[in-house]
Parts: C-alpha cells; structure tokens; sequence
C-alpha cells in the first residue's frame, strides 16, 4: 500500500440546503481509466452552508502505485456524486507547462464571456481551466516516451514550449473541429511548428545526454537523409 494525499479540493457548491457528505477516492493507471475505488471517508466537517463549501485536504493509505491517476468525488446521502478532474501523483515531471504557457501560444482561446484575452485559462473561457489541465497532460504524455521525464535543465523551457504548442492543438481539435474544417483555426501552424521544435528538442536531449552540447544537436555531424533529386527517368533499360 502507499499513501498519498490530496491538497486543496473544494467541493462544488450547492443552493439546495443538502451538504455532500462523503469523499470518494478512486485509483487508475490511465487519466481515462478504468477506476477503481479504495477509499470512502466522511467529511468533517461538514459545510455548514452548502453553498459556500470550504476547501479539503485529506489523505488515504490504500493506493496501490507508488505513482498513478487519482479521481476524488463527493457524495451526499442520497448517492449523487460528483466528480473532480483526475490527477496524477508521482515523481513530478518538471517540464509540463503551466495555464499560462499554452495561454501564451493561444491567447484567442482565452477570451472571457466579454470577448477580453486574459491570457491564461478560467472558468470564465472556453476551454476552461480544468478542461485544458486535461489537454496539457495528454500533451505531456504524447511527449514523454519521446524525451523522458528527468531533461537537462537548459531545455525545460524548450519542453514546456513544445508541449504546450501540442496542449493548443489538442485545443483545437477538441473544441474547435468546426473552424479546422473551415480552415479558420491556427491548427495547421501549431502542428508545423510543433514538428519542427519537437524534432529539434528530441535530438537536443540525446545530444545532452550522451555528453555532447545542445548545439551539436543541430550540427551538420548528425546523420542526415534524402531521396536524391528526381531525374523524371522512371523506366530505366537495366
């Protein structure tokens, strides 16, 4: 077993005078599941006005990962539950960007109900902020087989660029399909872009650690490749 715990979960707040009662702690190996419940603990205490609930930490002893996905939801005596979104609890990976990061590649994205860009993500745009932690992490586990978790230290930044040009796609395709098939979104930009930066970030990573630096990543010593120039001769008397 193995312990873990839980800082700064409010639940959602009620107007109908019923206060949640119960915590639901659920474990998963994948953000999309499937989950398994290990823990169930009363809340105390409970809100005295519902719909100004108070924030919770709280802690359970019956995970089974050193590092997973976690899922909390409250529930009231009645049974209705509801579900915050899953994090993740492990050794933390340095290089996943903040709201702010990808708010600064797709600042038109950030616009609150009164059409102003706020420059990172609230419950007030759409997406939301929660909506787009979801995004981010896919992004970052996307990147992760192809750079490791532990990067040298000068290309944290460059990573945290990287994914978060990937977190604006995601964006895109999730929330925005329709302007993509109107050729009225930037998707096309950030995937040139992204394959370009990420191809210089994976090589840069392998240069740094096998010893070498950053800039020997993007040295002609490199192994290069291409098909040579087409002669237009494609029947040949062999």
């Amino acid at each position: 077993m193995a312990v873990v715990s839980f800082v700064d979960y409010t639940p959602v707040p009620r107007f109908d005078n019923v206060a949640w009662t119960s915590i639901l702690i659920e474990e998963s190996t994948s953000e999309d599941g499937p989950w398994t419940l290990i823990d169930t603990q009363a809340m105390d205490p409970i809100d005295p006005d519902p719909s100004e609930p108070i924030a919770r930490e709280f802690t359970t002893d019956n995970a089974t990962m050193d590092q997973g996905w976690y899922r909390v939801s409250f529930s009231d005596p009645d049974n209705n539950v509801v579900r915050t979104a899953p994090a993740f609890h492990g050794v933390p990976i340095e290089w996943i960007p903040s709201l702010m990061d990808v708010g600064a590649v797709t600042l038109q994205r950030t616009r609150d109900h009164n059409g102003i860009a706020l420059g990172t993500f609230t419950d007030d745009t759409r997406p939301t902020d929660d909506e787009v932690r979801i995004l981010i992490q896919k992004a970052v586990d996307d990147l992760r087989p192809r750079i490791g978790t532990d990067i040298p230290e000068d290309l944290i930044q460059e990573a945290q660029n990287v994914a978060s040009l990937k977190t604006a796609m995601y964006i895109e395709l999730t929330y925005y399909s329709n302007e993509i098939a109107q050729n009225r979104s930037p998707y096309p930009e950030y995937k040139a872009l992204y394959d370009e930066k990420s191809a210089t970030l994976v090589n840069a990573v392998a240069a740094e650690e096998a010893g070498l630096s950053p800039t020997d990543a993007l040295s002609t010593n490199w192994p290069q490749y291409a098909y040579p120039p087409s002669d237009r001769l494609y029947v040949r008397p062999f």
